[in-house]
C-alpha cells in the first residue's frame, strides 16, 4: 500500500522531514525578508530544486 501511494506522487517536495508550516516561516524570515512570499514563489521554492530549476 505505501509503495503504491509513493508511486503516485506527482510532485516531490523538498522540506525533508520539515513541515510546510516550519519551512514557510523559515523562508519568511530568511529570504523575503518577514513578507509572505506569494503562494507561486512559495510553491517553487518547496518543489524546485536550486541547482538545475527544474521540478522535482
Amino acid at each position: 500500500m505505501n509503495k503504491e501511494n509513493r508511486e503516485a506522487v506527482r510532485q516531490h517536495q523538498k522540506t525533508g522531514s520539515m513541515s510546510y508550516v516550519s519551512y514557510f516561516s523559515k523562508l519568511k524570515k530568511d529570504k523575503y525578508n518577514n513578507h509572505d512570499p506569494s503562494p507561486i514563489e512559495f510553491f517553487k521554492d518547496t518543489h524546485t530544486n536550486s541547482k538545475t530549476d527544474s521540478m522535482s
